[in-house]
């Protein structure tokens, strides 16, 4: 059915006031119907579980999702913002939004709720912020990431961050950030590790988002690659790239499995991977495409991962 071709220290600022967003998927569906036609519902997951075989924790994983505004971002914003703990018994601390560019990292918001854990089941919170052109300092092409934070019982810190490529015309000079411009969703948990040496594990959407329902063969570009060099990472023991997945199904639905791999891919380097979906094998309408990087962590027994997921229509 489906091919794979070879061919990716914020300044302080006070605490934004923690209340429930519009939340437009509350209650029902999250993705395109969930957010207004001016945005687009973006999200992405930090894992972290047992190893097959192992004796490592197991901490479920969390979302951390938002109606990202398309287009080009010249006015403030409302932006809802999405949380999610799956069979998580940490306790979540809060979500930051930064804005990031050539330069700079700046946080606008930050974003609190106490007594929020789902140690058994799935929780969902919502949240607003305020996104302004002028939390940029440049115009032209620049980065948003919504990072959410859970203390772990142990007292480790995990994290699923999600970054977003944004176009901003806020009457300032234009500069464009060139550093991995694409859609990223990355996990990290700090177990065994000074929280300064991150250890992150990410999936990448190196091509664009489809702005238009899709049709025939669709080729969507990918990384599942090793964090860049700096951090403490371990390397991805496995990619997966799925439509329609549903980990919090009983039993959990693997939908359709696109590819699902050991190691990185590509197995070096970062040159993308072109992935061949023939759309006419799934009906017409709404999916979902959730790509997964995995990283084992030998001495702990346990695997992390990061996760990316959006929404596309199929119509042919």
């Amino acid at each position: 059915m489906l091919g794979l071709t070879l061919a990716v220290l914020a300044a302080v600022v006070p605490e934004a006031a923690a209340h429930p967003g519009h939340g437009p998927g509350r209650g029902g569906g999250v993705g395109s119907t969930a957010c207004d036609a001016t945005s687009r519902f973006l999200e992405a997951q930090g894992w972290w579980t047992r190893t097959p075989g192992r004796q490592g924790p197991h901490e479920g994983h969390i979302h951390v999702g938002a109606c990202i505004p398309t287009g080009v971002l010249s006015r403030p914003t409302d932006m809802d913002i999405r949380l999610v703990m799956h069979d998580n018994p940490g306790r979540f601390e809060y979500i930051t939004v930064v804005t990031k560019g050539k330069g700079y990292e700046h946080k606008v918001a930050r974003l609190r709720r106490g007594g929020v854990t789902s140690p058994n089941g799935t929780r969902e919170e919502w949240f607003e912020a305020r996104l302004d052109p002028r939390d940029f300092k440049h115009s032209g092409n620049q980065e948003l990431r919504l990072r959410a934070f859970v203390r772990s019982p142990a007292g480790n810190s995990f994290l699923a961050s999600l970054t977003v490529p944004v176009q901003v015309d806020n009457g300032r000079p234009r500069l464009d950030w060139t550093r991995e411009p694409w859609l990223r969703g990355k996990g990290m948990y700090s177990a065994g590790r000074p929280v300064r040496n991150k250890p992150y594990c990410d999936a990448s959407l190196v091509s664009d988002l489809p702005s238009a329902p899709v049709s025939g063969v669709w080729q969507p570009r990918v990384l599942f690659v090793d964090h860049p060099t700096g951090h403490n990472d371990n390397a991805p023991t496995r990619h997966l790239v799925s439509i329609d997945s549903d980990a919090h199904a009983s039993p959990p639905d693997p939908g359709t499995v696109v590819i699902d791999g050991t190691g990185p891919l590509p197995r070096t380097g970062m040159t993308p991977v072109t992935l061949r979906i023939d759309t006419t094998r799934l009906s017409n309408g709404r999916h979902r495409l959730h790509l997964k990087t995995e990283c084992a962590d030998a001495l702990l027994g346990a695997t992390q991962a990061g996760a990316v997921a959006f929404e596309f229509k199929v119509r042919n």
